[in-house]
């Protein structure tokens, strides 16, 4: 039998939660960004303030920055593009939400695609061609996407 391969176990909150300001930091802390102290403590993120508003591509790159290099990055897909009318959007959106996230360089951990309760079975076919849409957006390595169905 051949041996158990080890998987990598990334572990992380969907926003930085951190009690206090940074005076409650450590003191070697304090001059930083709250995503660097976040960071000594997990080493995942997922970014939620995507799906209101695409961040630009050189934030997204200062947070990689901001990171050690076994961080990684969710980044919720930007409404515009998953709650659109049944899934009807503009591909230049997917285009330059991609483009903008491709500042993660290869702290990209994935792309959570969250579904609104409306997009059923129905919407099966276009859901599969978002999908296959996001995966060929890759830049530095393969994108991996999360699914978040909220119509069972």
């Amino acid at each position: 039998m051949g041996k158990i391969k080890k998987g990598e176990f990334f572990c992380g909150t969907s926003n930085i939660a951190l009690q206090g300001n940074k005076s409650t930091f450590p003191l070697d802390m304090q001059s930083k960004s709250r995503l660097t102290y976040y960071s000594t403590i997990f080493n995942s993120l997922e970014i939620n303030a995507s799906f209101y508003k695409v961040p630009q591509k050189k934030t997204f790159a200062r947070w990689a920055a901001e990171t050690p290099d076994d961080f990684r990055f969710t980044v919720k897909l930007w409404k515009e593009i998953s709650h659109a009318r049944s899934l009807n959007f503009k591909s230049e959106d997917l285009s330059s939400f991609m483009d903008a996230v491709s500042g993660t360089g290869n702290k990209l951990g994935c792309i959570l695609l969250q579904l609104p309760k409306s997009t059923g079975l129905a919407n099966l076919e276009k859901t599969e061609d978002l999908l296959d849409q996001i995966a060929e957006s890759q830049f530095e390595q393969t994108t991996r996407i999360a699914l978040e169905l909220r119509n069972p």
